[in-house]
């Protein structure tokens, strides 16, 4: 079997496997963390420097961001995982045929959304927007955004695939490249030269094409092991690998309902200000999210590679270690919630105090969540890892689908404001019930 570069399968290795784990853990939250923080300054430019409505109004945007990111991660974890175990097990061609018939798939299927975006706009502001005052703000944002998120789910596969061939590093240096180039844009179109929500999604589109062609530039110059080959995979090949990467899908497909659902619930409850503090309380949590995603990037190509090498003693320990690590997150995040949400809620939206006694109120039960959700995110990361399509979609489906809608229907109906912060967390601990025992059992066996 051929041995992949720095990154040893058994805890008598080297580095031993908690080293192997936080060598990929760790650049790849680095990496997801500078991605937050670009979050993070997109809003403090929009929220402090143009107000809190055009910081509403970039947030109903989300849905269609979370649906890009879907098929981009569908496509791109799926295959990777494929992958992954082929280079576990010594076959570097087979490889790079999922990898190029992964490219193939995003660049299609993601160029025909970017260009439907574009053409339909104007419906698609009104309609996320339901038709109120913020629609015009939308609008603008999404008619500069459309290419954009093109590259950006580019950007994202190729670091999904060069963190699968134990390369974090380089991932790492690709979100550097499009993170820092997002900052500085922002400075440049949204605070110097006052483009408004308009330069906020220029920064974005520019920073994402730059980080697309770094990633590019690695694989052009041989420095993957991957290579751009002629596909040649059978139809079982492609149903395999699509529905590996079926949890993922429903993951940021559910984000992509939910978030809209939960959007409409707050405009009907609380309004603008209302969507504006939780605009600000969805940044901690993409925070945390970011995290935890962090986490399951670098669990996930050990899990795979012991798989393919025959060695599920490591794939298991590796998931406690990244299950830890996850309740500790999700523990810090609670806490930041319940104490600091009026701070952060003040800061970003540059001293409303209208928003910040909402988010004041809201924070600690919206928060509750973080202390379910990590486990979650790491058992269905988990389940894909191990090409366990079943259970991964099973906790991906519960806690992206099935229990968000049910509560975000419910709750906001018999709990007003109250019932939209619960929402999630309750979707989250009802799935934990399920996940925690099921990823247990399937560790032990």
């Amino acid at each position: 079997m051929t041995e992949n570069k720095g990154m040893p399968l058994r805890a008598d290795g080297r580095a031993g496997l908690r080293g192997s784990f936080a060598a990929n853990a760790v650049p790849a939250i680095v990496s997801m963390m500078l991605t937050s923080g670009v979050v993070l300054v997109d809003g403090a430019f929009l929220g402090r420097v143009v107000g809190p409505d055009a910081l509403a109004a970039v947030n109903l945007g989300l849905p269609i961001l979370y649906a890009f990111m879907g098929v981009a991660l569908f496509v791109a974890v799926g295959f990777s995982s494929r992958a992954t175990v082929a280079l576990g097990a010594g076959e570097p061609g087979d490889a790079s045929r999922y990898f190029s018939a992964a490219a193939i798939a995003v660049v299609g299927a993601c160029g025909a959304a970017a260009l439907g975006l574009a053409l339909a706009v104007g419906p698609a502001a009104s309609f996320l927007a339901r038709g109120g005052d913020l629609s015009g703000a939308l609008r603008d944002y999404l008619s500069v955004m459309a290419p954009g998120y093109f590259f950006m789910t580019l950007n994202m596969s190729l670091s999904v695939f060069a963190r699968a061939e134990g390369k974090p590093m380089d991932a790492l240096a690709i979100g550097l490249v499009a993170n820092v180039a997002n900052v500085a844009f922002d400075w440049l179109f949204v605070a110097a030269l006052g483009f408004g929500v308009k330069g906020a999604a220029a920064a974005t589109g520019v920073a994402a094409v730059l980080g697309c062609a770094a990633g590019l530039a690695r694989v052009l110059l041989g420095r993957s092991a991957f290579r751009f080959v002629r596909p040649g995979l059978g139809r079982r090949e492609y149903a395999a690998a699509l529905s590996n990467g079926l949890s993922e899908l429903i993951g940021q497909y559910s984000v992509t309902l939910t978030s809209w659902m939960v959007n409409a619930a707050c405009l009907r409850t609380m309004g603008a200000a209302g969507l504006a503090a939780l605009t600000v309380a969805g940044y901690l949590s993409f925070v945390e999210s970011m995290v935890v995603t962090g986490l399951c990037i670098g669990m996930g190509p050990i899990v795979g590679r012991a798989y393919g090498a025959g060695d599920p003693s490591t794939a298991a320990a590796v998931m406690r270690m990244a299950a830890r690590a996850a309740f500790a997150t999700g523990f810090v995040a609670f806490a930041i919630a319940a104490l600091g949400g009026r701070a952060a809620a003040l800061f970003w939206t540059g001293g409303d105090e209208r928003i910040a006694g909402l988010a004041a109120g809201g924070f600690a039960i919206f928060g509750a969540g973080f202390l379910f959700n990590g486990f979650n995110a790491v058992a269905a990361a988990w389940f894909t890892a191990r090409c366990d399509a079943r259970r991964s979609g099973a906790i991906a489906a519960l806690r992206g689908v099935a229990l968000p809608v049910a509560a975000i229907t419910a709750l906001p109906a018999a709990l007003g404001a109250t019932g939209v912060w619960l929402a999630m967390p309750a979707a989250e601990l009802l799935t934990l019930a399920y996940a925690l025992p099921v990823a247990l059992r399937a560790a032990r066996g």
